[in-house]
């Protein structure tokens, strides 16, 4: 039997270091912990759902690098990059504003926090929708 509520979620993270060294990143979804490396994050999920991503190891002090102005040129981060549901893009300006952590919507992730992908919708194709 088919599911109208079940869609296959791909995410697709780039991941910034210092010195070969990377932040953590683990997603929850419904009390499984899935670690997150390099490679896309396939999942069959049922909306309405809340994913929540756990981001770590990043030292507030020593990972981000200043140039003599005080402008960032190099930082330990994450950043969803793309998000790709039942083979249809989440479009660029809503996945960059999707996200929450720390109060802050936003893809890029430069702080240790606990960021929620919420799929408020009872299935993809209103979520999609909204999207637009």
């Amino acid at each position: 039997m088919v599911k109208f509520n079940q869609s296959l979620i791909k995410l697709y993270f780039k991941f910034g270091g210092i010195n070969n060294e990377y932040m953590n990143l683990n997603i929850i979804y419904r009390e499984n912990i899935i670690p997150v490396s390099t490679e896309p994050i396939q999942l069959l999920i049922e909306f309405p759902a809340k994913m929540i991503l756990d981001i770590s190891g990043k030292n507030m002090s020593s990972d981000t690098i200043l140039d003599e102005n005080g402008t960032i040129i190099k930082d330990k981060h994450i950043e969803l990059t793309k998000v790709i549901i039942d083979n249809i893009s989440v479009p660029d300006a809503y996945l960059k504003k999707w996200p929450t952590l720390h109060g802050n919507r936003s893809s890029y992730f430069g702080f240790n926090g606990v960021a929620e992908l919420e799929f408020s919708e009872k299935n993809s194709f209103i979520f999609l929708l909204k999207t637009r």
